[in-house]
């Protein structure tokens, strides 16, 4: 079985969700907040450790996850993921499932279906799709890792992605939760969703 480290992102700002609590601790109606949900979800499907990268705001990472630190937040999210990959990088993991802690609503089949495929393929990228677009979480194999540590920060993931783009795999799901990304009021709105701060 391919062993997977999870790295939860969720160090930006949360400016666009005009509350007064980081948008990681916001609450979904069923209880969890975004963070304990999206955490859940990585342990359930076989991710070990689940890394939580912060940033803009002080979190306590929900168990099983432990908390890391981004102080370059500001600079994106690959600077926060490579803070996730240096904090598993002590251990041999032949993936990561990068998750985003404002995907609060991808289903747990999702986050199965991806480890999975993974641990099936070996594949160097392994992404879901919903209705022709990609989405997150997304797993990248290790073979990865020192493109992505050295990756343009501008640029993100998304150059690294794009010269894999042969080999990685594409798993269709019927999940909107994947596309679904709740920045702002509006977002949780058009989901059909109250959260409950």
């Amino acid at each position: 079985m391919a062993r997977i480290a999870a790295i939860v992102l969720a160090a930006g700002a949360s400016s666009r969700m005009r509350s007064q609590m980081p948008k990681a601790l916001l609450r979904l109606p069923e209880g969890d907040t975004f963070l304990e949900r999206v955490v859940r979800l990585a342990a359930g499907a076989g991710a070990d450790p689940v890394v939580v990268v912060t940033g803009a705001h002080p979190l306590v990472a929900p168990p099983p996850a432990r908390a890391i630190h981004n102080p370059d937040w500001a600079l994106g999210q690959l600077s926060s993921l490579r803070v996730g990959l240096a904090a598993v990088a002590l251990t041999s993991f032949d993936g990561a499932l990068v998750a985003l802690a404002d995907h609060p609503l991808v289903r747990p089949e999702t986050f199965v279906a991806l480890v999975e495929t993974f641990a099936r393929t070996g594949a160097p990228v392994v992404r879901p799709v919903h209705a022709g677009r990609r989405g997150h979480p997304v797993v990248f194999a290790a073979c990865l890792f020192d493109e992505l540590r050295r990756a343009e920060l501008e640029a993100g993931a998304r150059p690294v992605v794009a010269r894999h783009e042969g080999h990685a795999v594409d798993v269709q799901v019927d999940d909107p939760g994947v596309v679904t990304d709740l920045d702002t009021r509006e977002d949780l709105d058009a989901a059909g969703i109250g959260i409950v701060a």
